[in-house]
């Protein structure tokens, strides 16, 4: 993990360089020399305050593999509040100086004015300022833990007589490891989530974020949740804990193994690419759980692999992850009824537009978050419930789910 800070470090200089020399560029027209040179020390202390932090993360990772999540948090929040409002910055610096590259023979030309006056980089830096209150807002724990309750009835003609009016509490991506700091957020999702009365909660994968540990402090608050059907979950691209790069297949499988008997303990049923069929009196459904998978290839290779639980002549639900592939490989290909996803996070950012959520999220995932369907099969994804690395959240709560199942 230590290469991947250190390439940050040289990304994030080279971008740090441009912008003092765009803020000098800018702050020269206004302020007298003598002040942007201070500006410009003050500008390069902060600028040495994230390299020292940065090689802090990278020895505080290699020595205290139980600090994981609040290193990563220390580090993301620093990164967040320091780099990500320059990009801004950066690109509408870049597109002024590319302005003057085309017009700098034609100094009457518009693209050449544009340059001279440096509008683009009026825009920019006050586009990053309106950013830098945004992240700082977010990283509130006001904002990061502003639990929503979202309730969304369901009408399935196929749904079995005895499960009309079936209520499911989805809950995903709780990342448990980022709660350690703040315990008492985790009580407020489980109190909430019995207040729904759910008939059966599910879990959409991470619930933990680099350590079994995490769910080990906190098995005394997920043991309380109450389902009468039952709890289920799937597996996450965290929960095997693959992103401690010294663990070995060997170790992975373990730690996978030690997962499922936690959660098994916490009386969630943990779905390793297999299904559970639920009985009342004379009708039945069934509960399925994939693991993850980052590629197409890897992920068909799994649906081909559990086609037999699949393709089942009964009322189906699927809990899968990663909602990237349900329209290549579930929907139109299975009789699947609904499946529940998180995975996306919806990047923790949105902005509300005519009460409408945009997202950069909606850029890389098709189905980013919310409720979508294709004639009579129906996907949720989540927003979950927790943070990685960035402790931010912006316009997109967490979220606990309420789904009312109905024949009609």
């Amino acid at each position: 993990m230590g290469y991947i800070f250190l390439i940050s470090i040289v990304l994030f200089l080279l971008a740090d360089s441009y912008c003092l020399y765009s803020l000098r560029l800018l702050t020269s027209y206004f302020i007298n020399k003598k002040w942007v040179n201070r500006l410009t020390f003050i500008y390069i202390l902060l600028t040495l305050s994230y390299v020292v932090v940065t090689i802090f993360t990278i020895v505080r990772l290699n020595i205290q593999h139980d600090k994981i999540e609040e290193t990563l948090f220390i580090f993301g929040s620093i990164v967040s509040i320091l780099y990500l409002p320059k990009f801004f910055f950066v690109f509408w610096g870049l597109i002024e100086d590319l302005f003057y590259l085309l017009g700098k023979n034609k100094e009457k030309s518009l693209l050449f004015l544009i340059y001279k006056k440096h509008l683009l980089r009026v825009i920019g830096l006050t586009l990053s300022s309106l950013f830098l209150i945004q992240v700082i807002f977010g990283m509130s724990l006001e904002s990061r833990y502003d639990y929503q309750v979202k309730e969304y009835t369901i009408v399935l003609p196929s749904l079995p007589a005895e499960f009309d009016g079936l209520k499911i509490v989805h809950l995903s991506d709780w990342h448990l490891g980022g709660f350690l700091l703040n315990p008492e957020y985790i009580e407020e999702i489980v109190e909430i989530s019995n207040s729904l009365n759910p008939d059966m909660v599910f879990h959409t994968g991470d619930i933990i974020s680099y350590y079994n540990y995490e769910l080990e402090y906190f098995m005394s608050d997920l043991k309380r949740l109450k389902a009468p059907l039952g709890q289920y979950a799937c597996l996450g691209n965290h929960d095997d804990t693959h992103y401690i790069t010294s663990n070995t297949n060997k170790q992975v499988a373990y730690n996978l193994d030690v997962l499922d008997s936690l959660l098994g303990e916490c009386n969630i049923h943990l779905l390793r690419d297999e299904n559970i069929n639920i009985h009342k009196n004379n009708d039945s459904i069934s509960i399925i759980g994939l693991g993850y998978d980052k590629t197409k290839k890897k992920v068909k290779k799994r649906i081909d692999a559990n086609h037999s639980i699949l393709e089942r002549d009964m009322f189906s639900i699927l809990l899968l992850h990663d909602p990237t592939f349900w329209d290549d490989f579930i929907c139109n290909n299975t009789d699947i009824s609904l499946t529940l996803s998180g995975h996306t996070h919806g990047m923790q950012y949105g902005i509300n537009i005519f009460d409408k959520t945009i997202s950069p999220s909606q850029i890389k995932y098709k189905h980013s978050f919310g409720l979508f369907n294709i004639g009579q099969q129906f996907l949720h994804v989540s927003t979950g419930l927790g943070q990685t690395i960035v402790p931010f959240r912006y316009g997109m709560p967490p979220e606990i789910v309420l789904i009312t199942l109905k024949r009609e």
